[in-house]
């Protein structure tokens, strides 16, 4: 029998989970929703006044929010770091599979962003930013889980 007064030589631990902690999934999946609505609308809104504070009316400004490339490739730039954000956020809260956990982020916010384009009433967005809103949550939210995982 060990002697109860005695520090353990090894570090106690919880016995490894091989499955995938939805609640971690679910939690960095929204932290990913929430941080492209927030900083998605600050960054679409600090355009428009931009915009509009060098003469456009609001109707030319929207115009231009949708059409410009530089726009574009900005909100890009955006949704791929708020969902690394969400996988990294997935991952941290995971005790194991911290990849795994990233990935379900990533498609949690991907079923966000299909229910969006699920809309019967369109809105100007050119082919190649709904590709773009469509491939970068998975990978982006991988990356996040991989730099948890590598920092772990």
């Amino acid at each position: 029998m060990s002697d109860p007064y005695k520090s353990p030589q090894s570090r106690l631990e919880d016995p490894p989970r091989q499955g995938l902690s939805w609640r971690a999934a679910f939690l960095g999946g929204a932290v990913a929703i929430a941080a492209i609505a927030f900083f998605g609308t600050l960054e679409s809104n600090i355009t428009l006044w931009v915009l509009t504070q060098h003469g456009l009316s609001a109707q030319e400004a929207y115009g231009q929010l949708f059409d410009s490339t530089g726009q574009n490739f900005v909100s890009a730039i955006v949704n791929f770091l708020c969902n690394a954000v969400g996988g990294y956020t997935a991952s941290s809260l995971a005790s194991k599979r911290f990849v795994v956990h990233g990935i379900s982020a990533g498609v949690i916010s991907l079923l966000f962003v299909a229910v969006m384009y699920a809309t019967p009433i369109s809105y100007p967005s050119s082919a190649w930013t709904v590709a773009w809103s469509v491939l970068i949550p998975v990978p982006a939210a991988v990356l996040g889980g991989y730099l948890h995982a590598w920092r772990a």
